[in-house]
């Protein structure tokens, strides 16, 4: 008993959950409001596209292989849906096209890996910069941020008195879903089958390529369910999405959020259209030139001193 309870305290999840404890206390000598219901699930909303994103992954992980261009099909996704519906299309068909779209490059992923028995691991590598770059491709512009409040509501909206997030609630709702696909039918134990042993599964019966195609195209999905609430969350589409999970503006700072601005009696659909139509010259104006002025550049290429003028002090005593 003391050599389990041993193995489990050294850990490094254990290890992990003890840090996360100590900064919660650390949190609340800070602040007495750290612990409020309002602030804690305001601290998990930012995050919840990330845990879709996981959610996705961990059927691949089971299945003994690895998809890291998830983020590039979240932009990918991102952009598409935000060129549908500037396009004029309604949000709704466009969100369910930017669906199909990370549907279909996770499929691309999965023939890669099922059909012609690639690595993973660098098939998705090179996907991931393939993903990248085709989102600059359909969004060279500077983004979209005219969605309709109906839509921004599932990234961004609250309930329960303003405080129980509907992101948190979109996460909730697939994390029951896929726990129930994982656990509860004949498709989840497939999974944990050929995470095992892959040709023992095959030689059982089990459709092995059609099932490691199918994990990554459920992947691919969940990146595009993660990239409406992300656009529902922000309130814009741009091409850098998912190039950085947590965004800044020009000037280096995160964000604001949209309950934070209805507070000051501002629009974050307006302010999110004023920061979208900044152009070329229009960016830089009024930033202040930054550098050594001409006396600086001076005194750092001569620090002995003038030559043609006053001597250097040594010179001088001499």
């Amino acid at each position: 008993m003391r050599g389990v309870a041993g193995r489990v305290l050294v850990r490094w999840e254990t290890l992990l959950v003890v840090a996360i404890v100590a900064v919660g206390i650390w949190s609340v000598t800070l602040s007495p409001f750290f612990l409020q219901r309002a602030n804690l699930l305001d601290l998990v909303t930012p995050y919840v596209f990330i845990g879709l994103m996981a959610f996705g992954l961990t059927f691949v992980v089971i299945t003994g292989e690895i998809d890291i261009s998830v983020a590039s099909t979240l932009a990918v996704s991102i952009v598409s849906f935000a060129q549908i519906f500037a396009a004029g299309a309604n949000v709704w068909v466009a969100a369910l096209i930017g669906l199909a779209i990370a549907g279909g490059l996770g499929l691309v992923n999965g023939l890669l890996v099922g059909v012609l028995d690639l690595p993973s691991l660098a098939v998705t590598l090179g996907t991931m910069a393939a993903y990248s770059g085709l989102a600059f491709v359909i969004l060279s512009g500077e983004g979209v941020a005219t969605f309709p409040e109906g839509f921004t509501k599932l990234g961004g909206g609250y309930l329960a008195n303003d405080e129980l997030p509907v992101a948190l609630l979109v996460m909730l709702f697939f994390a029951l879903v896929l726990g129930i696909v994982l656990h509860g039918t004949r498709f989840g134990r497939y999974l944990f089958a050929i995470g095992s042993n892959r040709e023992a599964a095959r030689l059982s019966g089990i459709p092995v390529t059609r099932v490691r195609v199918t994990v990554f195209v459920i992947s691919g999905l969940m990146a595009g369910v993660a990239g409406l609430v992300y656009v529902g969350y922000f309130g814009s589409g741009a091409r850098g999405r998912g190039a950085a999970l947590a965004p800044r503006h020009r000037d280096g700072r995160r964000p604001r959020r949209r309950r934070h601005l209805r507070r000051h009696g501002l629009d974050a659909r307006r302010v999110a259209r004023a920061h979208s139509r900044r152009r070329g010259p229009e960016r830089h104006a009024a930033r202040e030139p930054v550098g050594p002025t001409a006396e600086h550049r001076h005194r750092r290429a001569s620090p002995r001193g003038d030559r043609r003028g006053e001597p250097h002090r040594r010179s001088a005593d001499r």
